[in-house]
């Protein structure tokens, strides 16, 4: 079942104030529903050129669905993507050294950056166990590694001189953002490009007029939707900024070097940072 026919499910059918009862029909739900996948898979050929995927609840928890093609399609346009906006700044891939896939997940985007070229190394970082339990088993590309909630990573200062986020700084709340803001510029080197992706103004039609109202007065806003309440923890939900409130806060940890509207997937705006 698609995310928005399951909310309006879970809406009309679960009273708001039972979200108990809401977080066990979404979990039973998405067990199964990746159950069903997971038959799928195993009479459909995988024919995606990449010797291991991984499973169909590990796609779902990092990709919101566990069907194979898409999760697969999604990781190559955000690849080509970040491509994109590192060449449209004098960049390409191969002239890095050491890259890090902040919030890897099960490698989505980082499976089609190895596909690219061979040079640099790369290095993979999540907070979910499970995924990087998988992509140290089945992915050869890199290395991968576990982080906390908060910072320190488990890297030493100045080890990247690229990092990028795909959909992190999309839910973290404003004090966190700016905690792994100043982490992230600790472990990159100098002159390193970070790229991130934040849910920009064209992301603003489903808040509610509250929330609208912080976007056009602070340009932040970090919004505890109820369907997700018991799921994910309340400092990982949704946030939303503003062009202006990304260029006075961003730029307190590096230079801005770009800013592209609906640069990722023709939905989130991708910002290409450089640390001094």
């Amino acid at each position: 079942m698609e995310e928005s026919k399951l909310r309006a499910f879970v809406k009309r059918h679960v009273p708001l104030r039972r979200w108990h009862i809401r977080v066990l029909v979404r979990r039973t739900q998405m067990r199964l529903l990746c159950h069903w996948t997971t038959l799928k898979d195993l009479f459909t050929p995988n024919q995606s050129g990449f010797d291991a995927l991984p499973s169909a609840s590990l796609r779902y928890r990092v990709h919101g669905k566990p069907d194979r093609q898409s999760f697969l399609e999604v990781g190559r346009q955000c690849s080509q993507d970040i491509l994109k906006a590192l060449r449209k700044n004098g960049r390409e891939l191969a002239s890095f050294e050491s890259i890090l896939d902040f919030g890897c997940g099960c490698g989505r985007t980082l499976l089609w950056f190895a596909k690219e070229t061979s040079r640099p190394r790369f290095h993979g970082t999540d907070i979910d166990g499970k995924a990087i339990a998988w992509c140290q088993k089945k992915l050869t590309l890199g290395s991968f590694a576990v982080n906390d909630a908060l910072p320190p990573l488990r890297y030493d200062a100045g080890s990247f001189d690229l990092l990028y986020a795909v959909s992190v700084f999309t839910h973290l709340d404003e004090e966190r953002q700016f905690q792994w803001l100043e982490e992230i510029k600790r472990v990159v080197r100098p002159g390193g490009i970070v790229v991130l992706t934040i849910h920009g103004e064209t992301c603003w039609d489903g808040l509610p007029p509250e929330h609208k109202a912080l976007m056009e007065g602070k340009g932040f806003t970090f919004f505890r939707a109820d369907f997700y309440k018991g799921i994910f923890p309340a400092w990982y939900q949704d946030a939303y900024h503003t062009r202006k409130y990304v260029n006075e806060n961003f730029s307190r940890y590096f230079k801005i070097l770009d800013y592209l509207p609906q640069g990722l997937n023709n939905h989130q705006d991708m910002v290409v940072l450089q640390r001094d």
